[in-house]
């Protein structure tokens, strides 16, 4: 019985890493610059994720899935769900996915050149103009906590 279960944790742990995994998938030896059009933005936890349409080698569209904080780490930090209200074309930074069309992005820049700051930014790259970056310090009240507020700093 326990080879068993150790088997089965074996084979079912590999899944729930992958399920939620750590921001170490990506590459953070070079910040990458992609571009496109932002087609979607889901503003819930665990993640704020955006997706952002491109052009690929081929000529074909390729979409990218780029991950941030949770939402009150991004709110909390001065970035609200109404700058993405108009989508558009946008420039995107941050590590890219050796394995995948994904990117930890950490900077956005928006059609009407308001750069947003997210997830590890070193600061802004194109614009003066720009919202994000905070470090929020003060404490939130416990009753403000959540599975997801548990997992932060």
């Amino acid at each position: 019985m326990k080879l068993a279960t150790f088997i089965l944790a074996l084979a079912v742990v590999p899944m729930v890493v992958r399920a939620h995994h750590s921001s170490a998938e990506y590459d953070r030896s070079a910040i990458h610059e992609i571009e496109g059009e932002l087609v979607a933005v889901r503003w819930r936890n665990p993640h704020v994720m955006f997706t952002l349409r491109t052009v690929g080698p081929n000529g074909q569209a390729q979409d990218w899935e780029l991950e941030s904080s949770a939402v009150y780490v991004v709110e909390r930090s001065g970035v609200q769900e109404s700058l993405f209200a108009g989508g558009g074309h946008v420039i995107a930074a941050g590590w890219r996915s050796p394995d995948r069309t994904a990117m930890r992005v950490t900077n956005l820049l928006l059609p009407n050149g308001e750069e947003i700051l997210l997830t590890g930014v070193i600061g802004n790259r194109w614009s003066e103009d720009f919202s994000g970056g905070r470090l929020a310090g003060e404490r939130v009240d416990r009753a403000d906590r959540d599975l997801y507020r548990i997992w932060s700093i």
